[in-house]
């Protein structure tokens, strides 16, 4: 056994002679005893690398660095994920509030067309529409009003104030013409959308959501 190297004096481990071994079981090589244990300077100058990892202070440096890089490694995959999530509950919020926008504006919609065939005109005639609707001012009140009076109920006001922010551009209260056009035209999927979901259902059972409400 390696104790049989060990010196009582000196609680250390000297090495064998080199000459040949006759039990095969019991030969052990210089490696095999600094791994055991010994702390002299043959053992750290010849074999290093069981010397470290025997000796944890020695190790340190090696450790350390290993955790550090573990660490950033956690960190940055932590963060990515949550960045993955905050964009995946974005999206569906700008879905669900643009969805919600469809849906009260396909009720007054004086142009019956697809978006991208309206002219400046049919433009011009929605948004005038709409700004009597609002008795003349598209800002936040009257929209928020405005989007809760229709067959969904209120709306969320998280959802408004995300939307809001998106219409309002140029933070000066009001929806003009441009932002308001520009963001009928992010809608445009959704408008779509709720034209199929209400065709589906006048199908299914002769009349439009719109109509039941």
């Amino acid at each position: 056994a390696p104790e049989d190297y060990i010196a009582p004096e000196t609680d250390s481990v000297w090495l064998p002679m080199t000459a040949s071994c006759l039990n095969v079981d019991r030969c052990y090589t210089e490696r095999d005893i600094c791994a055991q244990g010994d702390p002299s300077d043959y053992c750290r100058e010849n074999h290093r690398p069981v010397f470290v990892e025997r000796y944890q202070e020695e190790d340190g440096e090696v450790r350390t660095g290993v955790i550090i890089a573990f660490t950033l490694s956690a960190v940055i995959f932590v963060v990515g994920v949550l960045l993955v999530v905050y964009a995946f509950l974005r999206n569906k919020q700008a879905h669900r509030y643009r969805y919600f926008f469809a849906i009260r504006m396909l009720d007054v919609m004086q142009t019956d067309k697809h978006l991208d065939e309206f002219t400046a005109d049919d433009l011009n005639r929605e948004y005038s529409y709409l700004q009597t609707m609002l008795r003349g001012a598209i800002n936040q009140e009257m929209m928020y009003e405005f989007l809760s009076t229709g067959e969904l109920g209120y709306m969320d006001w998280g959802d408004f104030a995300a939307l809001w922010e998106h219409l309002d551009q140029n933070k000066s209260g009001q929806a003009g013409f441009l932002e308001f056009t520009s963001f009928l035209g992010h809608c445009w999927a959704e408008i779509e959308a709720v034209k199929a979901d209400r065709a589906a259902f006048e199908e299914e059972n002769g009349d439009s959501p719109a109509d039941e409400g």
